[in-house]
Formats: C-alpha cells, structure tokens, sequence
C-alpha cells in the first residue's frame, strides 16, 4: 500500500503562494494539502480555492477556531465561494472556546454540511468528549502535537463515538512538525512549548507526559523514514514544515520538497 503522506501551509502566506505550494506538494506526491488558519483576514476559503485551481488532490482547511468565527458565518463564505466536492475538507473546532464547546461544534458541523454538501467535513480536538462526538458526527478527525500512544488513544475515543452512533471509523490526519537543519529539534520544541499559552494545550501535554518533542528534526532525508514510521498506520501524517522564517515562501518549497514522499 502507497503511504499517505500530506502537507500544512500557513494561510499567512497569501492566495499566489499558496497556491503555488499546493502544485508543488502535489508534484512531490503528497496526497493531501492542508491549509492552516486563525484568522478570518486570512481568507481561508479564498486560499483553499486558488489551491484547488492548480490541483487535482485533497485541499483542507485546519482548522475554522469557532470561538472567531460563528458557524453561520464558516458556512456562508463557502457556500458563496461554491466550493463543495468530495476533495475538499472542512475543519472545524471550539478555538478557546471555554463553555458549549460540543454544542459549537456540532452546529459547526451542520453549518458546513448543508453550505458544503460534497465535501467532508471534520473537527479538531484533544479530549475523549470531542473525539467521541468526532467519531459520531464528523468525516474526518483532525488532531494535532500527539505521540504515537496518544493518537491510539485518541482512535479508541473516535471509534467508540462512531460505533455508539452506527458510523463508519472517521479519516484521521494528524498535523506533524517537522524541520531541517543543526537546530531542527530546538525550533520544534520551541514551538511546542509556545503552545502552552492556550489552557487546553497544557491540558493536552500534561496527558502524555509533558514531552519536550513531538516531530521529525532531520540532517537528511535517511532520517524521516524512522521517525515518520510509529504514525503509519494508525492515522495520515500531515507534515507542517517550519522554515525559520515563516514568510520566505523559497524555504517553504525547500522543506515541501525536503520531506516529500519522492524526495
């Protein structure tokens, strides 16, 4: 079987360098692209369709933070952009959202679903109450910083809301970090730590440990098989490069090429 194997962008980035990262990755056989949003300036829905104009593969956003948007208001710009077909996914989750978060999420999903009847939707979370209603409701999962025992973990809660609900198991895609160069393992952890100013990340880490690294630092290309190969198979590893200057969309191509399945 061909491993699955897809790639995040900032939505930082802009329509033109979006879209040109997304024929590349498709180029480098990846199978999926992913965009990452949080704000609305960032036009999500308008990156997603410039990135589909020179594609023919999976286009996702991940993920609308419901606690910026309102779930009418996710579902009206995809609706007026037209964009429904079985390639694009549509993520959604609670953001910071501290009371409701089911509620949200569900009215997130029934928002997209009828705006968007092609395409799949998802939700991102942590918790066994999200996963659970995931596994129930939701076409895709869309999880993020795990260790491999993490993400089973994470599959026993969405298949158990899938079986409780008499749904098929969701896809699940897990973003990656990964970096290349002397001080790859620094710029990744740096990150990870960073993601402690949200409560619900410091819930989340606290879970595994508290780990100081999740992700691939590689010197070479030899080095990302080993470390890529404890996710395969129990979820689709979605890299997220980190270039240390995330606006220089050359260094963007440089690691899209880098971690490629092709090389």
């Amino acid at each position: 079987m061909t491993e699955r194997r897809g790639v995040g962008v900032s939505g930082e980035l802009g329509r033109e360098a979006v879209a040109d990262l997304a024929a590349l990755a498709e180029d480098c056989g990846y199978d999926n692209f992913w965009i990452n949003v949080n704000r609305r300036d960032q036009d999500p829905v308008g990156l997603v369709a410039a990135a589909a104009g020179r594609t023919k593969f999976e286009i996702g956003v991940g993920v609308f933070p419901l606690d910026r948007y309102t779930p009418d208001e996710v579902a009206e710009d995809v609706a007026a952009a037209g964009l429904s077909d079985p390639r694009f996914i549509f993520c959604i989750s609670s953001g910071r959202a501290t009371t409701g978060i089911l509620d949200l999420d569900r009215r997130g999903i029934e928002a997209l679903r009828k705006a968007s009847p092609k395409s799949r939707v998802g939700i991102g979370g942590y918790g066994p109450k999200v996963l659970a209603l995931s596994g129930a409701i939701a076409d895709v999962v869309n999880i993020n910083w795990m260790t491999p025992e993490r993400v089973g973990w994470a599959t026993e809660q969405i298949a158990a809301g899938a079986r409780e609900a008499g749904r098929p198991m969701p896809a699940l895609y897990l973003y990656h970090r990964v970096a290349q160069g002397p001080n790859a393992a620094d710029i990744i952890a740096d990150e990870l730590t960073r993601y402690r100013s949200n409560p619900v990340q410091v819930k989340h880490q606290a879970t595994m440990g508290d780990p100081h690294f999740i992700g691939i630092a590689a010197m070479t290309r030899e080095e990302i098989a080993p470390q890529l190969a404890p996710y395969l198979g129990i979820c689709i590893p979605v890299i997220k490069p980190k270039p240390a200057d995330p606006t220089d969309v050359a260094d963007w191509k440089r690691l899209v090429r880098f971690f490629s399945p092709k090389g």
